[in-house]
């Protein structure tokens, strides 16, 4: 696990297209600009020289919030989802917050299973919430 550097936006736009593409009309962009937004951290998940996946962590005025987390298609289910959530978790910790939360598509039915196995709760839902329609569940974990 390391910071972003600006060598990582490429990796972050490509992933994110992948991951995001099918709930938000410029996913690519929108990711990036959570990426370089005052007070945000984003980790890089690798293996070697590999980038395997990326968290984009936000501090809010009673919490921590995760406004990105994605994982290259070929990782997935080989841990790099739940050590993005635990540095997620730590880095949170580490800024004095006491949850964390996020925002996922209720239809995402794998990003939800990490996010329940990774001690988080959903809060509500709200409906039609991305731009593509898609409803959303809010998750919180008390850290």
């Amino acid at each position: 696990m390391r910071s972003k550097t600006t060598d990582d936006d490429a990796f972050i736009e490509q992933l994110s297209t992948a991951a995001f593409g099918d709930f938000q009309h410029h996913a690519a962009a929108t990711t990036l600009r959570l990426t370089q937004r005052p007070g945000s951290t984003t980790r890089i998940a690798v293996r070697g020289d590999e980038r395997l996946g990326f968290v984009v962590v936000e501090r809010e005025r009673d919490g921590a919030w995760i406004s990105a987390i994605a994982v290259a298609p070929s990782e997935r289910g080989r841990g790099v989802g739940a050590r993005l959530m635990a540095e997620a978790a730590r880095l949170a910790r580490g800024s004095g917050a006491a949850r964390l939360r996020l925002t996922t598509a209720q239809a995402n039915v794998e990003a939800l299973e990490l996010f329940l196995k990774c001690g988080f709760s959903i809060e509500r839902r709200i409906p039609r919430y991305y731009a593509r329609g898609q409803d959303a569940c809010v998750l919180t974990r008390a850290l």
